[in-house]
C-alpha cells in the first residue's frame, strides 16, 4: 500500500532534461513528450510549449512551488491533455480511489472552453472491453487556485481473462483544457490513493521522488545536453543524481 499511487505527484523531477527545474525551460515542437518525470503531454500540429518551473503564491502547496506549461505559439484553438498512468490496474478492483489536485485555472482558459480531470482504466493489450473505460470525470468550472476531489469505482472483473495478457492493463490520469497563449494552467500537486477521501497532501523530498521514478529513468544525452542535439549517447542508462 501506498498513498499516493501517482509517481512525481509534485512535479518535482523532470524527464530526458536537464534537472534544473527552476532555471532551465525546454521549448518541445512535437505533437507528444514527456515533460516531468512520467507525466506526459499530447499537443497538436503547430503547438510550440515551453515547459517551465514557477513558485507560485500558492496558501495551500506546502511548499508554495506549483509547476505549469506555457505556450507561447497556438495557431488554432485546440486542447493539450497532460496524463500519467498507474500500471496493473487489476490489483486495484472493487476499490474506490480518490483523485485529489491543486490546481490554478486562469479565467482566460475557462472561457476557451471547459477544464476536466478524467480518471479512466483500460485493460490492456487483449482485454475486454478493448476501448478505454471512463470511471469518472471532473469539470472545473471556476477560475483561480482550487483543490479538486473526484472519486471512482474501480469495476470488478468475472474473470482475470477480462484483461489483457500482456500486463499493460493501467488507470490513467489526465487533465484536458484549451491551449491559451502565454496564459498557463498551473499544477501543484497530485494524488491518486485508495479510499473514498483525500489525505492532506503528501510532501516528499526530491530524494525520494527520484527513488520511486528511478526504474522509469531514461538518459539518452548527457546531463548539460538538451534534447535534438546530435551527440546523443546512443544507448540508455542510469545516471545516479540527474535526471534528463
Amino acid at each position: 500500500y501506498r498513498k499516493n499511487l501517482l509517481d512525481n505527484g509534485s512535479f518535482q523531477l523532470t524527464q530526458r532534461r536537464n534537472n534544473l527545474l527552476d532555471a532551465v525551460s525546454y521549448v518541445y515542437t512535437t505533437a507528444a513528450f514527456f515533460f516531468y518525470d512520467r507525466w506526459a503531454c499530447v499537443l497538436g500540429a503547430g503547438v510550440t510549449a515551453t515547459i517551465a518551473g514557477a513558485t507560485s503564491l500558492s496558501k495551500t502547496a506546502p511548499t508554495k512551488r506549483m509547476s505549469y506549461m506555457d505556450v507561447t505559439s497556438v495557431i488554432t484553438p485546440q486542447v493539450v491533455t497532460v496524463y500519467q498512468r498507474v500500471l496493473n490496474a487489476r490489483q486495484y478492483e472493487a476499490k474506490t480511489l480518490t483523485l485529489s489536485a491543486l490546481v490554478d485555472v486562469p479565467a482566460a482558459v475557462l472561457s476557451a472552453g471547459a477544464v476536466q480531470a478524467v480518471v479512466s482504466l483500460n485493460y490492456g493489450t487483449g482485454g475486454t472491453p478493448a476501448a478505454t473505460v471512463t470511471l469518472g470525470t471532473y469539470t472545473i468550472s471556476t477560475s483561480g487556485e482550487q483543490i479538486i476531489d473526484l472519486q471512482v469505482s474501480m469495476p470488478t472483473s468475472v474473470d482475470l481473462a477480462e484483461y489483457g495478457t500482456n500486463g499493460n492493463d493501467y488507470i490513467q490520469v489526465a487533465f484536458s483544457y484549451f491551449l491559451v497563449q502565454s496564459v498557463p494552467v498551473k499544477f501543484g500537486y497530485m494524488q491518486l490513493e485508495e479510499g473514498s477521501a483525500p489525505s492532506p497532501f503528501e510532501l516528499l523530498t526530491y530524494a525520494e521522488e527520484l527513488e520511486r521514478c528511478a526504474p522509469h529513468f531514461q538518459c539518452s544525452y548527457s546531463q548539460s545536453q538538451k534534447i535534438g542535439a546530435v551527440t546523443a549517447l546512443g544507448q540508455e542508462r542510469f545516471q545516479a543524481g540527474g535526471t534528463d
